[in-house]
């Protein structure tokens, strides 16, 4: 009986498709549908390798079929032996008495196979033949899927400490150069790697002391204009300050004008 394929020769067929070479098999008895002992090409080896996971065209013909490891094998067959030719029977020069005749019986041909899975099981009860057809193989999955296309996020800082995102599918760009804050780019890298976060943290940490000069910078011109402000509206508030203390000496000059014209002021 013919081996079977073991873990060692599946490694031997993916490396030989991997290459370019279709391997050779030959089908074992337990092949359903195809001849023992006929060889065929492997084109394909699918995942999981379970069941019938191993895809092979016989020898003269077009079709795929499923196979599992148990029904092909990478030995090959030794050739069945030649029958030997049957002397032809001699003739005597004299009459000879004719034997008793023998009814002959003529086999019926086995029906066509309509596909690898169609052979035919017979079996004989009281007699009479009974044909049980077998189930019908299924035929080789489809091609496979291409695969999708390789996704690239590319992060970007700039000189003032901003981070923008880029994002390509394959040669189309999904996403322009977005701008995104700075928490959200060290959670990625944290997230990623440490040997990226150790790389960005610099940058963040730099980009962080940088916007905190730029705040005090901004809050030290606030309180110098603050301070221009405040002289500003001084000078302003004395004015106002001057203006109602004439306005209150002028009032209680007129009030002490009519106290003195009086009669009794002029008799005092």
């Amino acid at each position: 009986m013919p081996r079977v394929l073991s873990e060692q020769d599946l490694e031997y067929l993916a490396t030989e498709l991997a290459a370019g070479r279709p391997p050779m098999v030959w089908f074992t008895s337990r092949a359903v549908g195809v001849e023992s002992g006929r060889s065929g090409k492997v084109t394909a080896l699918d995942e999981p390798a379970e069941g019938e996971f191993i895809q092979v065209r016989p020898t003269g013909s077009q079709d795929v079929l499923s196979f599992s490891a148990a029904e092909v094998t990478l030995t090959k067959p030794a050739r069945k032996p030649r029958k030997p030719d049957t002397p032809e029977p001699v003739q005597s020069d004299g009459p000879t008495a004719p034997g008793p005749i023998e009814p002959v019986w003529t086999p019926e041909p086995p029906p066509a196979p309509t596909s690898r899975g169609a052979k035919s099981r017979s079996s004989t009860e009281n007699g009479d033949s009974v044909t049980e057809p077998t189930a019908t193989r299924k035929p080789a999955a489809g091609k496979r899927a291409k695969p999708g296309a390789a996704a690239t996020i590319v992060l970007t800082s700039t000189a003032e400490g901003l981070w923008t995102a880029e994002v390509t599918v394959g040669a189309k760009k999904a996403l322009k150069p977005t701008t995104i804050s700075m928490s959200a780019v060290a959670q990625a890298v944290k997230i990623l790697h440490p040997e990226a976060d150790a790389a960005v943290q610099p940058v963040l940490d730099a980009a962080r002391e940088q916007q905190r000069a730029k705040v005090e910078q901004l809050q030290a011109e606030l309180e110098e204009a603050r301070r221009l402000l405040g002289d500003l509206d001084e000078p302003a508030s004395q004015t106002e300050t001057e203006s109602a203390e004439r306005s209150g000496d002028a009032d209680a000059a007129a009030d002490a004008a009519p106290a003195e014209s009086s009669p009794e002021g002029a008799g005092a």
